[in-house]
């Protein structure tokens, strides 16, 4: 059995790593003038990733309540970002799709994620940063099989510009990002 200790918990060091990145991200947006907060980009990536995506699972995906996630949509949805639709087969369901302002946007932001992400894996052989997302992943699909952790989409919105190799890298930080948003004690 393994002995817990604060500093060195995955729960903890997760919530560090997720918060440094947040905010290191977020001082870039602020430096470009881009004006979306970490929330919105978790939203933006995750729209560019899977496509059309319900209310509801962009809901299950950041953790939050109905509520919360309207207010971040309609938030976007006032920049003209996203657009919100009702789904063609059951008429309760709200599907969220990017704009092509979301997806300029999305552009923009992926380059300053992957800046992101390079400073944070700086002193990382390409096999030790692969190594650690795959070991990662397995992390969560043991919470995952054990019911405590909500992934989001499983399908890549297959678009030219956005061909993904391991993981999308900057659908990874917006992963990444939400640790803290999801809880301290969990990986995503």
């Amino acid at each position: 059995m393994r002995q817990y200790r604060y500093d060195t918990s995955l729960g903890n060091l997760a919530h560090r790593i997720s918060r440094g990145l947040g905010l290191r991200l977020l001082k870039k947006l602020q430096s470009e003038a881009i004006p979306v907060n970490q929330e919105q980009w978790c939203v933006i990536s995750m729209l560019c990733f899977s496509g059309s995506t319900s209310q509801q699972q962009i809901a299950d995906f950041l953790g939050y309540d109905k509520v919360k996630v309207l207010r971040l949509l309609l938030r976007l949805e006032k920049d003209k970002i996203i657009c919100r639709k009702k789904d063609r087969n059951d008429r309760r369901i709200n599907k969220v799709e990017l704009t092509q302002k979301g997806k300029v946007y999305y552009d923009k932001i992926k380059i300053l994620a992957e800046d992101t992400l390079s400073e944070a894996y700086s002193g990382l052989s390409s096999g030790e940063e692969k190594k650690l997302l795959k070991n990662l992943m397995k992390i969560k699909d043991n919470l995952e099989k054990q019911g405590c952790a909500k992934t989001g989409p499983r399908k890549y919105n297959h678009q030219p510009d956005h061909s993904p190799e391991l993981r999308d890298e900057a659908t990874d930080l917006a992963g990444l990002m939400l640790m803290p948003v999801i809880g301290a004690v969990t990986v995503m």
